[in-house]
């Protein structure tokens, strides 16, 4: 097996043959799937390789980690596993390659991986694919996609997972085919007979009562027999940490190194993994492949996969304790690994060592670099902020370098977590002047977070761009991901616009903001969100014209983000227009718009979009198709960025009867829209809810909860956000109106606002039978005795009790109990009185 494969090395010197264990490996590996999972230190690793070893079969080995954790780098990475692990074919490393490198992939990597699959012959020999320390992917858009990969793959392709923790469950649908074996920790362990001949191989010999007493007491874990064994210690007593992997590395390998390769491995561990140059620069040897294959030799502490050098994590952990006791320059040693990284265009790696560094040019230039790079997705972007802020940040460093609250200021944004935005954002802008003075070349990317603070009303970030350095107000071209978020409406996208319904406010952005900040996405963005702000106002025929005027004004210098939204704005205009000729005719150029430019970022908005138009009609297959689409899940539904997305998932769950997921995820939604000054998204989802509320009987709390939405959509004029749900939102509209009728502080314009609110409801009822058109749900109905029952419960009173109270028999009480239950789908006297509470049916 060549280098390119990943496995490690070589073996260790004494390595216990285990053939029984290989056996079961054997039989598991019937199965396409294998998971190996114990705790660290339980020889997964060694197993493996043994097994490979008297298997003979091509194989390639990769070690994941947590900067792995997006699907892009994660796909990427088991693309060139196939590749390298596969006999060698020219033509079909080219087209893996091509396929990586291609524009569309790290923006929809599941596709193009099951693309490859389905493309390229991976001939008739047995292939196996290593994927090691599978516990560090917890990503729910690679957990959930990952099988659906899998099925793919042709049957001469064994996937091994060695991992900490058991497959997920989104792996049933492979556990159900028989297509995945399990082996743990107890299967790992030592055996009694095992031990015996571990110890005989060193010389000691011993009883298997002994060897009994050492199983028990060490669990079987290897790496604390090999500790014991090898320190000539086998005494057993409670501190089991005493005799750790740390005492088997030092007894073993430290101990029996000089000063020199000491050195070497500390200074080489301090990436998470290396190249050859990486390490020269980092130690000052030159010729490292060679010194690191005679430091290797006789252990399998390392591993090397297409010319990248990898410690285990147990043993590299042990080398960075040692060099935190050690003189070493350690802030060196992480600028070096930073600078390199940049030289590399590795802009995101280099960030993470230029933190560690605490060198302020080298932080500059990372943070840069990053915030410019246009190539990451934003999933991965996010992924990679969130990877990088919880495992390097703290707010004493950001005291030291405010640089770094740009980039919680943007994660936590993205995230939806208004609390901790504001509390990052107060203290970049604190940070400003510092900014401004040591770090001038970010101040773009600062003042543009400006822009994201709901707080602050635009005359006042009008007024602070215009105070701006002129190299902030002239500087190139910029990143419209983070404004626009792929949002298919751009009044609705990085920011809710609802403001610039005013009319001077919108003149005052357009201009003051947009045109400074924006640059040549200014005019084709602003006059998006306008015709975006006439559609909620029902003024369709006036978005068409500017709609058609934002469309006139696209070229080839505008973002890709802004062209499509501004095509997908024409074709909801059709649509609500009743013209589904043009509908058909726009959402058909936005979706080649989209494969023209590549813009495959684009592609789950625009099946978001297209999916509402089924959702109206209350399709369900329509809901089930976008529910099972890999990268929906409830694990980003407060997430500002994937909103659309999320109230999407809701109708869908509405549209199936889910009505308990509907209601967590548009609960999710609302909170963070209310959070952050996002009306029309907290309208949208208050109305939604609304429509669980009235088709589950509780009417009087649906209309309430649409009446107090009222007074925000009145003084925009805001029509569309209520009236798009036509038929499943007419009753509710109509209770609100009775309910405004009866209310004598209720103004004559507050009435014809609803009543135009309705009329226009009514005209949509008749073009879509409404989200709510699939719930065939029945009012639930308890008897005078079940009512009676649930009240004297709700009262604290038991069984024996009513039973003195109502003179009725103990077998009838519960017997009306298991009714109501039964109606009310619930378990227990708790969730009935709740749910009847909910329902209206107790006081």
């Amino acid at each position: 097996m060549d280098d390119y494969s990943g496995l490690p090395v070589s073996l260790p010197e004494i390595c216990a043959p285990r053939k029984e264990l290989l056996r079961r490996i054997d039989r598991a590996a019937e199965r396409q799937i294998i998971c190996i999972q114990a705790p660290g230190g339980y020889g997964k690793t060694v197993t493996t390789l043994l097994w490979l070893k008297q298997t003979n079969c091509h194989a390639a080995w990769h070690c994941f980690d947590e900067y792995d954790n997006t699907p892009a780098l994660f796909y990427m990475a088991f693309c060139r596993l196939l590749s390298s692990a596969t006999q060698r074919d020219t033509q079909r490393d080219k087209d893996i390659s091509g396929l990586i490198n291609a524009t569309g992939f790290r923006d929809t990597p599941v596709e193009f991986t099951i693309e490859l699959l389905a493309t390229a012959d991976f001939g008739r020999e047995r292939v196996v694919l290593v994927i090691d320390d599978f516990h560090k992917i917890n990503n729910a858009t690679i957990i959930k996609s990952l099988p659906h990969v899998l099925k793919r793959l042709p049957e001469n392709i064994t996937v091994i997972f060695l991992s900490r923790t058991g497959l997920p469950d989104t792996f049933d649908i492979l556990r159900n085919v028989n297509k995945v074996s399990m082996v743990d920790s107890s299967e790992l362990a030592f055996s009694v007979d095992e031990i015996m001949k571990y110890l005989a191989s060193y010389g000691q010999f011993a009883t298997e009562q002994k060897a009994q007493e050492i199983r028990v007491y060490s669990e079987g874990w290897i790496i604390l027999i090999n500790s014991m064994i090898t320190s000539g210690n086998l005494q057993m007593d409670e501190k089991k940490s005493l005799l750790s992997y740390k005492t088997y590395f030092e007894k073993n390998v430290w101990n029996n190194m000089n000063e020199k390769k000491r050195k070497f491995l500390m200074q080489s561990a301090v990436p998470d993994k290396f190249t050859a140059d990486l390490c020269a620069l980092l130690t000052g040897v030159k010729d490292c492949k060679g010194y690191i294959d005679i430091l290797i030799q006789g252990n399998a502490n390392i591993s090397v996969s297409g010319g990248v050098y990898r410690y285990h994590d147990l043993f590299r952990e042990f080398l960075l304790e040692e060099l935190a006791k050690s003189q070493i320059d350690k802030a060196e040693l992480y600028r070096k690994t930073a600078q390199y990284y940049l030289s590399m265009n590795d802009f995101y790696t280099a960030r993470r060592y230029a933190f560690r560094s605490r060198d302020i040019p080298v932080i500059a230039e990372s943070f840069k670099k990053t915030t410019e790079d246009k190539n990451k997705s934003m999933d991965e972007y996010i992924e990679s902020l969130k990877v990088f802020l919880e495992g390097e940040f703290s707010d004493e460093i950001c005291e030291k370098l405010p640089i770094l609250y740009a980039s919680q200021v943007v994660y936590q944004y993205y995230s939806g977590n208004a609390p901790k935005f504001e509390f990052y954002m107060d203290r970049m802008k604190a940070a400003v002047p510092v900014l401004a003075r040591d770090f001038p070349q970010v101040m773009e990317a600062v003042m543009s977070c400006f822009m994201m603070d709901y707080r602050i009303k635009y005359a006042e970030i009008a007024a602070m761009i215009s105070r701006a350095p002129a190299a902030v107000q002239n500087s190139g071209k910029q990143q419209i991901g983070s404004s626009t978020f792929y949002m298919p409406f751009l009044h609705r996208s990085g920011r809710d616009f609802y403001a610039l319904a005013k009319p001077e406010v919108y003149e005052m952005v357009a201009t003051g903001v947009n045109k400074v900040l924006l640059k040549e996405n200014s005019e084709c963005l602003s006059l998006g969100i306008l015709a975006g702000l006439y559609i909620e106002q029902n003024a369709l025929n006036e978005a068409s014209q500017v709609f058609s005027q934002a469309r006139s004004a696209l070229n080839a210098e505008v973002s890709h983000e802004i062209g499509y939204a501004i095509i997908l704005g024409q074709a909801e205009a059709a649509l609500l227009n009743g013209n589904r000729n043009a509908y058909e005719l726009h959402l058909n150029e936005a979706g080649t718009y989209v494969e023209t430019n590549s813009a495959h970022h684009l592609k789950q908005n625009l099946l978001a979009y297209k999916t509402k138009r089924g959702l109206l009609d209350g399709d369900k297959k329509t809901a089930e198709q976008w529910l099972s689409n890999y990268y929906v899940n409830d694990s980003n539904l407060k997430s500002l960025y994937k909103v659309y997305q999320s109230i999407t998932t809701a109708r869908a769950y509405i549209v199936l009867g889910k009505l308990d997921e509907a209601f967590s995820a548009l609960q999710a939604v609302k909170s963070m829209a209310d959070a952050m000054d996002r009306p029309l998204d907290g309208t949208e989802a208050d109305v939604l809810i609304s429509i669980i509320e009235w088709a589950i009987g509780k009417k009087k709390e649906s209309a309430d909860r649409l009446l107090k939405r009222i007074p925000f959509l009145q003084t925009y004029g805001f029509i569309r956000v209520v009236a798009n749900d036509g038929k499943a939102v007419l009753p509710v509209l109509s209770a609100v109106i009775r309910k405004l009728g009866k209310e004598t502080d209720s103004d004559d314009a507050t009435s014809r606002f609803v009543r135009e609110l309705y009329v226009t409801t009514y005209e949509q009822s008749k073009r879509f039978k409404g989200v709510a058109s699939a719930l065939k749900l029945k009012p639930v109905k308890l008897s005078k005795q079940q009512t009676l029952v649930l009240e004297l419960l709700s009262k604290g009173h038991n069984n024996a009790k009513i039973v003195k109270l109502t003179g009725l028999s103990l077998n009838t009480i519960r017997y009306h109990t298991k009714l109501a239950y039964q109606k009310l789908d619930v378990t227990n006297a708790m969730d009935a009185i709740v749910k009847a509470r909910q329902l209206g049916l107790l006081r």
